[in-house]
């Protein structure tokens, strides 16, 4: 079974790419699992892209980050990661329950070696959870358009919350 569809092929034959399509294929597509490799390089990453779609095919992209490791190879085939306190729309994991073709897109934006715009690293989040302290919680979450629909538990709610403007 190939990546490539009827679409894909047109344009490869159109420009002449689809022995190098096919061989790109051959060399990093066609393998189905999660080596050593791409263990430490998935679990050496602070970010990720999700691409997901709903039950009727409507696509959907989020960023997920966290502290470097934040994702996990569970084995092979599985990656973990955690679903941190949001905005409660929960549109990636629901739309992962009705439609499980899921993209996951990792990307080193320090040594790729090619189109990647070269990022750095200013200043991760303040609000990924850390073991060691508590996470503030968004003001918008305490605006009076939001605050009385939070559900229970949520951390704005707490008396002494830590209350942070991005």
């Amino acid at each position: 079974m190939s990546i490539y569809h009827e679409g894909s092929r047109r344009y490869q034959d159109r420009y002449d790419t689809r022995r190098l399509a096919d061989r790109l294929e051959e060399r990093f597509w066609a393998r189905r699992t999660i080596d050593e490799s791409d263990r430490a390089f998935i679990e050496g990453c602070d970010m990720l892209f999700i691409a997901t779609a709903d039950g009727d095919g409507r696509p959907q992209c989020s960023y997920k980050g966290g502290e470097p490791g934040f994702a996990r190879v569970l084995d092979e085939r599985t990656v973990a990661f955690p679903n941190y306190d949001g905005n409660g729309m929960f549109l990636t994991a629901g739309n992962a329950l009705l439609n499980r073709h899921v993209g996951l897109l990792f990307i080193d934006f320090e040594n790729c070696p090619r189109y990647i715009h070269h990022y750095r690293l200013v200043e991760r989040s303040r609000f990924v959870p850390k073991s060691e302290c508590r996470t503030p919680a968004p003001t918008w979450k305490t605006r009076d358009w939001a605050r009385d629909a939070l559900p229970a538990g949520d951390p704005a709610l707490a008396d002494g919350a830590e209350i942070v403007e991005r």
